[in-house]
């Protein structure tokens, strides 16, 4: 999709939600290295890890900064996204220096998707966070985050700021949201807009063009050159000799699937023929 002032390169990537259902844990997490390095491979141009606390069955990763790391010494080329981290349960300061670490090791390949954490409301208990501040508590980490990787002192100390710095990080900031708002403000601070699972017209493309609208929007508020809109958009693909064919084989993993999405108010039926 174009953004304001001329079309954006193409670029392919994958996502995993790293599933594995009743396997270890450490035989997935290595095969996902081995997804990375067949994507670079192939010629994709990122790979995207979701994040799920607590949860053996239907996403099995909490901490995706530490696989994405193993991927980084398996791979040379490849971008390394998170798709999302729930920016609410994370410590900015440690989060910084996380990311930092990790996209000096990759040498700069970190593209840092964000969430508020709508599907993760049962963790926030854990963490000793208010679900309904979510939104509050993205905005305030974010906020954070963005001083932390600019360099800026760290408030309660003596001066000391992030090491090692990441200046250029804050550029490959996404959001992640299903709210005209958060596509919004996701444009407004310059940020990608990730576009997660749904129907592509009558869920993504609407948030898709209230983005480009408030990045245009703002990018005339403020003039000068804009930092360029950014979209990725999400859609699942399984290859199959026909179309019957595929639903025939999916039809046990969507059943299995359907009452954990619904539980986080997902759509029952999510094929609008579009994807």
């Amino acid at each position: 999709m174009p953004a304001p002032g001329g079309p954006g390169p193409f670029r392919l990537g994958f996502l995993t939600h790293v599933h594995g259902r009743g396997r270890p844990a450490g035989a997935v997490y290595r095969e996902v290295v081995e997804l990375f390095v067949a994507g670079e491979e192939l010629g994709f141009d990122g790979g995207w890890l979701a994040q799920h606390h607590f949860s053996p069955d239907y996403g099995r990763l909490p901490s995706p900064l530490l696989l994405l790391a193993a991927a980084a010494q398996a791979t040379r080329r490849i971008e390394l996204g998170t798709a999302v981290v729930v920016l609410p349960l994370e410590d900015p300061v440690r989060l910084a220096e996380d990311a930092a670490v990790l996209d000096a090791l990759s040498g700069g390949r970190l593209q840092l998707g964000l969430g508020t954490g709508g599907p993760s409301a049962p963790a926030f208990g854990a963490f000793d966070r208010d679900v309904a501040r979510r939104r509050e508590l993205f905005d305030a980490a974010r906020g954070r985050l963005r001083e932390l990787l600019a360099g800026q002192p760290i408030a309660g100390t003596d001066g000391l700021r992030l090491h090692p710095p990441a200046p250029t990080l804050a550029s490959r900031f996404w959001d992640s949201t299903t709210s005209a708002d958060g596509a919004r403000a996701a444009a407004r601070a310059g940020d990608g807009l990730l576009l997660g699972i749904g129907p592509a017209g009558s869920a993504q493309r609407p948030l898709a063009d209230v983005y480009l609208a408030a990045h245009q929007a703002a990018h005339h508020a403020v003039g000068g050159e804009p930092a360029g809109a950014r979209l990725a958009v999400s859609h699942g693909v399984f290859p199959g000799p026909d179309r019957l064919a595929a639903r025939v084989d999916l039809a046990p993993d969507i059943a299995r699937f359907r009452p954990w999405l619904e539980n986080f108010g997902f759509p029952a039926d999510l094929d609008d023929g579009a994807a």
